[in-house]
C-alpha cells in the first residue's frame, strides 16, 4: 500500500509540474496603449490589466510590447511600475528593438530588453498559447 501511494504521489508530481510547464510557457502580446475603442476608457482597462497580472500567482514567460506598447516601458507610464514588478518575479518584458528604434525611446526605457523580430517570431513559435492584450 505504501508503494501505491508513493506512486500516486510521484505521479500527482508529475501532472503539477507538467500544468506549470505549460502556464508557464504562455506569452502576452501587447501593441496598444489601451483595449478596445474608446482610448480614454482602454488606457484605465490596460492599466488594471496588467496590474492584476502583476498580482496572480502563476505568471506567463514573457509579454512582447510592440508598436506604441513600447512606450509603456517609459517612466511616464502608470504601467510601467508593474511591468517592473512582472520583470522582478521572472516574466520577460521583450521589447520590439524596431518600434523603441522608431518612438526614440531606448534609453529612456525602465524595463525590459530589447529583441530582434526574428527572436518575437521564434519565441511566439514556441508558446504553448500566445494572449494578446490590445
Amino acid at each position: 500500500m505504501h508503494k501505491e501511494n508513493c506512486f500516486i504521489a510521484e505521479i500527482e508530481s508529475i501532472f503539477d509540474r507538467k500544468i506549470l510547464e505549460e502556464v508557464n510557457n504562455i506569452i502576452f502580446v501587447c501593441s496598444s496603449l489601451s483595449i478596445g475603442n474608446d482610448r480614454q476608457l482602454g488606457k484605465v482597462l490596460l492599466e488594471t490589466y496588467i496590474y492584476t497580472l502583476s498580482e496572480l500567482e502563476f505568471l506567463p514567460k514573457s509579454i512582447i510590447l510592440f508598436n506604441e506598447a513600447v512606450l509603456l516601458t517609459l517612466p511616464i507610464s502608470d504601467c510601467c511600475l508593474y511591468l517592473k514588478r512582472l520583470q522582478d518575479r521572472g516574466v520577460e518584458i521583450l521589447v520590439c528593438d524596431t518600434s523603441a528604434n522608431y518612438y526614440d525611446i531606448v534609453k529612456r526605457m525602465q524595463v525590459g530588453k530589447l529583441i530582434g523580430m526574428k527572436s518575437i517570431i521564434e519565441k511566439q513559435l514556441g508558446a504553448t498559447k500566445l494572449i494578446n492584450i490590445s
